[in-house]
Protein backbone atom coordinates (compact mmCIF):
# COMPACT_ATOMS: atom_id res chain seq x y z
CA UNK A 1 0.00 0.00 0.00
CA UNK A 2 1.41 3.19 -1.26
CA UNK A 3 1.37 6.18 0.51
CA UNK A 4 0.25 9.87 -0.11
CA UNK A 5 1.19 12.93 1.66
CA UNK A 6 0.53 16.49 0.91
CA UNK A 7 3.02 18.91 -0.12
CA UNK A 8 0.54 21.71 0.69
CA UNK A 9 -0.02 21.31 4.51
CA UNK A 10 4.06 21.54 5.41
CA UNK A 11 5.09 23.22 8.67
CA UNK A 12 8.04 23.27 10.72
CA UNK A 13 7.51 21.98 14.17
CA UNK A 14 10.08 20.96 17.59
CA UNK A 15 11.04 17.98 17.25
CA UNK A 16 11.08 16.07 21.10
CA UNK A 17 13.40 13.15 21.95
CA UNK A 18 13.86 13.76 25.32
CA UNK A 19 9.48 13.73 26.80
CA UNK A 20 8.49 12.42 29.83
CA UNK A 21 6.73 9.22 28.22
CA UNK A 22 6.76 7.52 24.23
CA UNK A 23 9.90 8.94 23.75
CA UNK A 24 12.47 6.05 24.51
CA UNK A 25 14.73 3.34 23.42
CA UNK A 26 12.97 0.20 23.07
CA UNK A 27 15.47 -2.73 21.89
CA UNK A 28 16.42 -1.58 18.30
CA UNK A 29 13.43 0.78 18.04
CA UNK A 30 13.75 4.73 18.73
CA UNK A 31 10.49 6.22 19.62
CA UNK A 32 10.39 9.91 18.71
CA UNK A 33 7.55 12.81 20.08
CA UNK A 34 7.03 15.71 17.62
CA UNK A 35 5.36 18.54 19.63
CA UNK A 36 3.26 20.92 16.92
CA UNK A 37 0.32 23.20 15.86
CA UNK A 38 -2.83 22.36 16.46
CA UNK A 39 -3.82 23.09 12.79
CA UNK A 40 -1.79 20.93 11.63
CA UNK A 41 -2.28 18.31 14.52
CA UNK A 42 -5.85 17.92 13.29
CA UNK A 43 -4.68 16.12 10.38
CA UNK A 44 -2.67 13.66 12.13
CA UNK A 45 -4.03 10.59 12.85
CA UNK A 46 -2.84 7.04 14.64
CA UNK A 47 -2.12 4.54 11.86
CA UNK A 48 -2.26 7.58 9.36
CA UNK A 49 1.10 8.37 7.22
CA UNK A 50 3.14 11.62 7.79
CA UNK A 51 5.76 12.76 6.14
CA UNK A 52 9.33 14.06 8.42
CA UNK A 53 12.19 15.90 6.66
CA UNK A 54 10.77 14.00 3.39
CA UNK A 55 10.61 10.24 5.33
CA UNK A 56 7.43 9.20 4.62
CA UNK A 57 6.31 7.31 8.26
CA UNK A 58 3.57 6.03 10.16
CA UNK A 59 1.87 7.62 13.21
CA UNK A 60 1.70 5.50 16.71
CA UNK A 61 -0.37 7.99 19.09
CA UNK A 62 -1.50 11.27 18.57
CA UNK A 63 -2.12 13.01 21.95
CA UNK A 64 -4.75 16.03 21.12
CA UNK A 65 -4.77 18.00 24.38
CA UNK A 66 -1.10 18.41 24.54
CA UNK A 67 0.07 18.51 20.66
CA UNK A 68 1.70 15.73 20.10
CA UNK A 69 2.38 12.81 18.41
CA UNK A 70 4.78 9.87 18.43
CA UNK A 71 6.35 7.65 15.44
CA UNK A 72 8.88 5.28 16.02
CA UNK A 73 12.32 4.26 13.83
CA UNK A 74 13.86 0.55 13.25
CA UNK A 75 17.50 0.49 13.52
CA UNK A 76 17.13 0.13 9.75
CA UNK A 77 15.40 3.08 9.09
CA UNK A 78 17.30 5.34 12.00
CA UNK A 79 20.46 4.67 9.83
CA UNK A 80 18.92 5.80 6.58
CA UNK A 81 17.31 8.88 7.30
CA UNK A 82 18.77 12.35 9.18
CA UNK A 83 15.86 12.42 12.02
CA UNK A 84 17.67 10.40 14.45
CA UNK A 85 20.50 12.93 14.10
CA UNK A 86 18.63 15.93 14.86
CA UNK A 87 18.81 17.96 18.31
CA UNK A 88 16.17 18.63 20.85
CA UNK A 89 14.46 21.17 20.11
CA UNK A 90 15.35 21.60 16.39
CA UNK A 91 13.11 21.81 13.58
CA UNK A 92 11.49 19.22 11.44
CA UNK A 93 9.28 19.53 8.10
CA UNK A 94 5.67 17.73 8.33
CA UNK A 95 3.94 17.00 5.42
CA UNK A 96 0.43 15.27 6.57
CA UNK A 97 -1.55 12.09 4.91
CA UNK A 98 -3.27 13.84 2.12
CA UNK A 99 -6.35 11.26 2.66
CA UNK A 100 -6.96 13.21 6.01
CA UNK A 101 -6.65 16.73 4.54
CA UNK A 102 -9.01 15.73 1.90
CA UNK A 103 -11.27 14.80 3.98
CA UNK A 104 -11.35 17.90 6.38
CA UNK A 105 -11.46 19.88 3.01
CA UNK A 106 -14.59 17.99 1.99
CA UNK A 107 -16.41 18.28 5.39
CA UNK A 108 -15.78 22.30 5.64
CA UNK A 109 -16.90 22.44 2.21
CA UNK A 110 -20.46 20.38 2.63
CA UNK A 111 -20.83 21.55 6.41
CA UNK A 112 -20.17 17.85 7.42
CA UNK A 113 -18.92 17.19 10.55
CA UNK A 114 -16.31 14.27 11.23
CA UNK A 115 -15.37 14.59 14.80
Amino acid sequence: MGMFVSALLKHKSPLFFNCFSYCKVEGDSLWIKVKTDPEILRYIVPKGFIAIDGTSLTVCDVNASENWFTFMLIEYTQKKIIVPQKPVGGLVNLEVDVLVSNLYFISDISHISIV
